[in-house]
């Protein structure tokens, strides 16, 4: 940006706000004078008296406008081809008068104001013209309008023309078969945007930019530069336009003033973001930190890799000038937030796998966590979109609701307890089954994860103690058959009651019982039968008053 008029040039880099010339406005002429400084819109108003100077190469009086620069080279009485042809209609007048843009560039001035918008003064223009000026152009109508019949006419430029008022500032957007789960849940990122789940996200958003109010009619203006209707030169500098050009500069530096501020919020928000990802990143490598990073480049799927990828995708994205924008934004923490929740759904799994007992809950676990790498690859890529993430997020919600009802069915199967139980997790994946086969609205989805928990909670919760005595009066047990696994979980051991063989807790899957009669895991309790000992153990023997069994 320069200021022709003072010969000044701001020094800021470009798309820096620009140091105001606060010199004098030199707009002036025998007949009205600028008071303001030199960047603020001028208040004086266009004059519209002939130029009273004479041309310098021939002495004829000048074709233009007081307070104008003279345009070169224009003569009609010396050089009738000089006046510009017909372009936007008013050139081949006897009163025209015309204005040169910087570009070199001559226009009828009536012309000009209707595309610069400047229109109240047109008829004032040909009033005063033609009264004042008359006596000076008479002898070259003649010579204009045979060169204008004889000049071959140009298409206009479009004629719809923005107002030049201050304009809105525009915003700166049975047990399954291992393929069971894998099948019904295909990877498939949205191949639309607009078919983005509805489902809701803890990926906080920032606020967005002022929105500019409604026009009344048609699009809003655009806040920019008017252009030459033949070069599309910027027109940076004309006196006549004075008002309307640096009032379309200082919307340009409002627009600027706008976007700096938007890229502060930005920059505050992505040092945030970052200061979270090295947060969970130290927390998850713990004490050894360099050993930890560097197991992690051994292993891409894991969340210390992960966060390690983010860090260093956010630290060169700040490392150029202006890169951060709110898309990009938007996407990286939505997939930092999406990437905190598939870890915990994957430590889920990965925990049912190692510590289930029970070889459906084992396969249905290893399955669903294969299915969730795939969709978590998708949506850390690095040119994943906030919409894609919010997708594939709602993927991974719907395969841990079904792998969930799947995984309580083979934990009732196994134990064959409740039939009414089993039966309402099997009718309520059947349902679940059939409403995920199109999108399910958030709400739904909400309904749907509160059912899932108090269905797995009333599978996962330990029998009450009088549940567990119904229990022992169906199977029939005498006492001393019930004991507790290291963890206070309740199990029962049939036939003599002394273990045989070892097991693990159905609840938390410690072990239980032991080998030749012989308890190595777990602990008597008379709670559910009142018995003082073991059905199998020495105090029973000397009950019976002997040591036969030992």
């Amino acid at each position: 940006n320069k200021c022709d008029a003072h010969g000044t040039r701001c020094g800021k880099g470009c798309g820096e706000l620009c140091v105001p010339c606060r010199e004098r406005c030199t707009w002036s002429c025998p007949h009205h004078k600028c008071t303001k400084l030199c960047f603020e819109p001028c208040t004086r108003p266009p004059c519209n008296r002939p130029c009273t100077k004479k041309l310098r190469k021939c002495g004829h009086p000048c074709p233009g406008l007081c307070g104008e620069p003279c345009p070169v080279g224009l003569c009609a009485l010396c050089d009738p081809k000089s006046v510009p042809e017909l372009f936007l209609g008013n050139e081949d007048e006897p009163d025209a008068r015309f204005i040169q843009l910087p570009c070199g560039h001559v226009f009828e001035v009536r012309d000009l104001d209707l595309f610069m918008g400047l229109t109240s003064t047109s008829a004032e223009v040909q009033t005063t013209a033609s009264e004042e000026a008359a006596k000076d152009i008479t002898t070259s109508t003649t010579a204009i309008t045979s060169i204008a019949s004889s000049s071959e006419a140009v298409p206009a430029p479009p004629a719809s023309v923005s107002s030049t008022s201050p304009t809105p500032i525009p915003t700166v957007a049975p047990n399954p078969p291992e393929s069971a789960i894998a099948q019904s849940h295909p990877v498939v990122a949205p191949a639309n945007v607009s078919e983005a789940s509805p489902a809701t996200s803890a990926t906080p958003v920032l606020d967005p930019a002022p929105e500019a109010p409604e026009a009344v009619s048609g699009p809003p203006a655009r806040v920019q530069l008017k252009r030459c209707p033949k070069c599309s030169t910027p027109i940076r500098s004309c006196p006549r336009y004075n008002a309307l050009i640096k009032q379309a500069l200082l919307d340009l530096e409002e627009v600027k003033r706008r976007v700096l501020e938007r890229h502060q919020v930005l920059v505050a928000a992505v040092e945030q973001l970052e200061g979270e990802v090295r947060s969970e990143l130290r927390r998850v490598a713990g004490g050894n930190f360099t050993a930890k990073l560097a197991e992690a480049k051994r292993q891409p799927m894991s969340k210390l890799s992960h966060l390690k990828t983010f860090v260093d995708r956010i630290r060169g994205q700040r490392a150029n000038k202006f890169p951060v924008t709110g898309e990009w934004y938007d996407a990286i923490r939505a997939q930092f937030d999406a990437l905190v929740n598939f870890h915990a759904f994957r430590d889920h799994l990965l925990s049912q796998k190692s510590g289930s007992g029970c070889p459906a809950v084992m396969e249905l676990a290893t399955t669903a966590a294969d299915t969730l790498d795939k969709i978590l690859e998708q949506a850390l890529a690095s040119n994943a979109t906030r919409e894609n993430v919010e997708h594939l997020v709602y993927q991974a919600t719907v395969l841990r609701l079904e792998t969930d009802l799947r995984v309580a069915m083979a934990i009732v199967e196994e134990r064959a307890s409740s039939s009414e139980m089993a039966q309402d997790l099997r009718s309520a994946l059947d349902r679940f089954l059939v409403v995920s086969q199109a999108m399910i609205p958030a709400s739904e989805l909400t309904q749907w994860e509160a059912e899932v928990v108090d269905l797995c909670k009333a599978v996962n919760s330990p029998p009450t103690p009088q549940e567990l005595r119904q229990i022992h009066e169906a199977l029939g047990l005498g006492k001393g058959h019930w004991f507790k696994c290291p963890n206070g979980h309740f199990f029962v051991i049939g036939d003599c009651g002394g273990a045989m063989e070892v097991g693990r807790c159905n609840e938390c899957h410690a072990q239980i019982g032991g080998t030749d009669h012989s308890l190595r895991f777990g602990r008597h309790t008379g709670e559910i039968d009142g018995s003082a000992h073991a059905a199998w153990s020495q105090e029973a023997n000397l009950a019976l008053g002997g040591l036969a069994h030992f």
